[in-house]
């Protein structure tokens, strides 16, 4: 019977957590694994909020990546849709122009838009 048993992620990804291991019963419906999807990367930024005036969807930014030290071109896919009223800051969305196969998820950086330090 066991020779028959298959697992089929619901899309091609990495395995974050094994939460079932050979020889254990598992009811139906169990999580078994984390997947993490990895094909499209993205970056959260908070930035001060009065910058909101110059920055917009589409706007270009360099990300240099503290794990490995490269920098790739990015833009921003998506702004907040809130400010955070005490530290003054709004959180942005962006993605790779090209993602690099050195790249993981969880991965620290920082960001430069033109125009701003």
């Amino acid at each position: 019977m066991l020779g028959g048993c298959q697992i089929q992620a619901p899309w091609a990804g990495r395995v974050v957590e094994t939460l079932a291991h050979a020889h254990e019963t598992v009811a139906p419906g169990k999580e078994l694994l984390r997947i993490l999807d990895d094909s499209k990367l993205e970056i959260d930024v908070l930035v001060p909020s009065k910058w909101l005036s110059s920055l917009k969807v589409g706007t270009p930014f360099r990300f240099k990546v503290d794990e490995t030290g490269k920098e790739y071109a990015a833009k921003i896919t998506e702004l907040g849709a809130r400010v955070d009223p005490v530290s003054q800051t709004i959180r942005l969305t962006g993605s790779l122009d090209n993602q690099d196969a050195d790249l993981l998820a969880g991965m620290s950086g920082s960001a430069a838009f033109e125009g701003h330090p």
